[in-house]
């Protein structure tokens, strides 16, 4: 028997991950920021966050060093709920 991946699934992961690449682009475009800017504002590369913002990249670590870097709530760009 083989098991077929679920599209549904696959699809609304790939959206997800497009949502949050897109909450990080409007997020860092509103902090006035480029890419570099970013990038030297969190430690990470221009690569890096162009990945996120392109929803090829989708590590929860480096959303979360965005986030810190903007002063936002983590959640805010990982989707996880804030811990009581």
């Amino acid at each position: 028997m083989t098991v077929k991946p679920d599209i549904k699934t696959s699809e609304t992961s790939e959206i997800a991950s497009t949502t949050r690449g897109s909450a990080v682009r409007s997020m860092r475009e509103s902090f006035g920021y480029s890419l570099d800017d970013l990038a030297v504002t969190c430690g990470l590369t221009t690569i890096d966050i162009a990945r996120i913002e392109s929803g090829e990249e989708t590590d929860e670590t480096l959303l979360r060093r965005i986030a810190n870097a903007l002063n936002l709530p983590e959640e805010a760009l990982t989707g996880e709920s804030p811990s009581e």
